[in-house]
This record gives structure tokens, sequence and C-alpha cells, in this order.
């Protein structure tokens, strides 16, 4: 569950040595192009005194960018993805910040947040389909997409697509944005849904105060956490929403779709490859279901660790070890005499029925049948999510769904990425 796509996902690339330059350009170009609307660049319906799911509370220009400007932005990011180079630009982008009603894991009505940009057509140019793009995994609300007022780099995919007619929506989900106050839900499937789709519903409504035409289409993606975050998504409107949303095609990717199976592989393990990724899950996971056990999971020091206010808004950095031994307890993993093979209530023996029953519920690889042309795109070589996930969830999802393995060598997490923009660019097609 890698950290987003430009900064983070870059830091695990063999390409990080281009990276300083292309945040350096992507700033610069920045301060060219914001700041040159006129008047006021907010648009403010007017908080309904009641909220409702996917209510707009308000929309926010964060950013234009346009002519030589995006040219160069464009060109940027087509060097470093290795993307088509009869890829030009078709329009010039207005980026918005998005805030609207969705709920929290209580049900609560909370206020939420994204990233909106807009092709800038006229009258004369054809609707614009939807793309819903969600990020991977993030630490700190600075990551957030809406964020790009202070970072114009978390734009890129965005200007991308949107310079090829898409109008793209990418949530910041719950925990980062306008809802700091809140832990993030991670890999909670119902939580991750309605935040995607409740940043649809609010698109649907500022593209009619601001007269931009959507057409009927809509493609949804998303890599690592943001391929679990669109695999829930789909499921919700498959199941529930077919009536308001129609999914034109999905490309989820690299996501932890079997979440069960991916637990008990990694808890398994001697070594984690990524001791904070996992402790995110369980820290996420201890506090949605209510279940405060960090201090029977983990040993001393990381219990106190983990729940002092980890993962929230602007969490610091966190000390873990990587030795599982070491990180968790043996009564957690073998039951209370500490033992392999003892009477097992431990997670590795036959018990720990509880966080077992909670990841189940959010599994994501069976139990339904997908109706949309689906495409899961994974690296066999990932370590950080693996590869099964997504050989499970073609296996148990049905005829609809295929699954596309990268052919990178070696085909990582991180190496992934690159041909995963391509394959999206592919299938979803240019220029609208």
């Amino acid at each position: 569950m890698e950290n987003m796509l430009l900064k983070n996902i870059s830091m695990k690339t063999s390409r990080t040595g281009k990276w300083p330059r292309f945040f350096l350009l992507i700033i610069i170009l920045a301060v060219t192009a914001c700041g040159n609307d006129s008047g006021d660049n907010t648009n403010d319906p007017g908080t309904p005194a009641t909220p409702n799911r996917g209510d707009l509370i308000r929309a926010t220009i964060v950013f234009n960018a346009g002519g030589v400007t995006l040219d160069t932005i464009l060109d940027t990011v087509k060097t470093f993805y290795d993307l088509d180079p009869g890829i030009t630009r078709q329009y010039n982008v207005t980026f918005y910040k998005i805030v609207y009603a969705t709920v929290d894991t209580n049900g609560n009505i909370v206020n939420a947040s994204g990233l909106v940009s807009y092709p800038a057509k006229t009258v004369a140019n054809p609707a614009s389909p939807l793309l819903s793009y969600q990020h991977g995994t993030i630490i700190t609300d600075d990551e957030a997409p809406s964020n790009m007022a202070a970072r114009p780099e978390l734009g890129a995919l965005n200007a991308l697509f949107s310079s090829q007619g898409y109008v793209v929506a990418a949530p910041d989900y719950l925990g980062y944005g306008e809802s700091t106050q809140l832990l993030h839900p991670y890999i909670i499937a119902d939580a991750s849904a309605s935040a995607t789709i409740d940043l649809l519903r609010a698109v649907r409504i500022h593209a009619a105060t601001i007269s931009h035409n959507l057409d009927n289409k809509l493609f949804i993606t998303g890599y690592s956490e943001g391929g679990y975050v669109t695999l829930a998504a789909q499921k919700e409107i498959e199941t529930n929403l077919s009536g308001e949303f129609t999914i034109t095609k999905s490309i989820p990717a690299a996501g932890p779709y079997h979440v069960s199976w991916t637990a008990n592989y990694l808890i398994n393990l001697v070594t984690l490859p990524s001791a904070d990724l996992l402790s995110f899950v369980l820290k996420s996971y201890d506090t949605v279901y209510g279940r405060n056990r960090i201090s029977e999971i983990y040993q001393s020091p990381y219990a106190t660790e983990v729940n002092g206010g980890y993962f929230y808004g602007d969490a610091p950095g966190i000390m873990l070890t990587n030795v599982t031994a070491d990180l968790l307890t043996p009564i957690f993993l073998y039951g209370p005499d500490g033992l392999p093979g003892g009477d097992g209530l431990g997670y590795r023996e036959t018990g720990e029925m509880v966080l077992k029953s909670d990841f189940a519920a959010n599994n994501l690889h069976t139990a339904w049948t997908v109706t949309t042309p689906t495409i899961l795109f994974h690296g066999a070589d990932d370590l950080i999510v693996p590869y099964q996930n997504s050989v499970d969830a073609v296996a148990g999802l049905g005829a609809n769904v295929s699954l596309n393995t990268c052919t990178t060598i070696p085909a990582d997490h991180a190496t992934c990425i690159v041909p995963y923009v391509n394959l999206v660019l592919s299938e979803f097609g240019w220029p609208y």
C-alpha cells in the first residue's frame, strides 16, 4: 500500500534521481499558472441546514494551467511515465477543491474533500466523461490531493487526464483534507466506498453549477490502497446504486482485495516488508471496530508508538521493528501460553476470531459478481501487496474481471506504477 502517485510513489522507484527536478519544475510552473483568475474563486451553494450524503458544501479554484505551462507539465509527466508522445494538450485545465458531505464510520454526516479538475471546454466541445481516481496510501495530510494549492505536483495525473477531456475526481478520503479530526479508516470497505461515491455526487452538482456538461461515462481506477478503494466503490455501486451510477470501465491496481489472506500472510512472515503499513491496518481496525487491543497485540515500546495518536492528520513518524516476533506479542501470535502449536487462541493458531472476522467483513475478492468490464493490474513480484490478491479476485468475481500482469522486471509494487498509468490511458482512451 504505497504512497501516493508522484511524490510518494516516486521515492520507491528506481527513477528517484528524476524526481527533485520534476518537483522543482512543477512548482515553478505553478507560480506562473496560479492566481490568474479574477473575482471570487469560490462556488458556495450554501450549506444545507441538514446536509445529506453527496451534497456540495463549497468549491474553490486552487489552480489553473494552460498554454505553454500545461504543455510543459504534460511533457514532464509523459517523460516520467514513458507515455505515448502523441498525447498533447487538448484543453486547458482548472482545478477545484471540493468540500462535500459524506458519512463517517459511525454513520454521522461529516465534511470531506477532494481535488476535481475540469477541462476548459466550450459549448462546441463534447461532454466530458467522469474519471474517479483513488490515490495510494498517504500518512500525512499534506499529501492529500486537495492540498494541491500548496503542492502542485499532487495534481499532475489530474492534469494529464483533464487535458484529454476528462473531469477527474480524486477523493482525499476520510482522515485527510476537511476531515483530519478523524482517523483514516484504512482498508475499510464501506468507508472507502462512501467517501468516493459521495464525491462523485458532489461533482455532478458542481458541474451543473458551472455549466460543464458531463456525459454518461464513468471510469474508475486507483493503485495500491487506491485499488482497494476503487473495488470497494465498484462493489457498492453495482450492488446498491446501479440506478444512480453505471461504471463504463474499472481498473483497480495492486490492491489488498483479499484482506483476510493478506493479513494472515503478513503476520506469518518472519520479517515484515512494511511494519508501518501493517500497523496502519491494525490501528484502523482496532479503532473502527472499537476493539482497544493495541497494547495486547504489540510489544513494548511499539504499542505506545502505534497507539499514541498515530495516523491522525500530520502524524509523526514512528519507530517500528520489521521482525514480527519482536513487534507483536507472543500471546497475540500463539495464545495465552505464547508457544507455537499451543492452545490455539492466538492469531497464528486457530483462534483470534474477532480480528479475523473484522478482516473477513472487508474482503472484496468474493461474494459478489462484477458486472462492469474490469481489469485488475498487479505485479507478480509485489511484496507490499501480494499478487495473490488479484489472483483470488479474478477467481472469485466472475467473467467480467480479467488480470493484466505487470511485465516490468522486477514486477514489484513500485516499478509497476509506470505501466499502470499507461494501461489506464490505453484502456480508458483519449482524447474526449
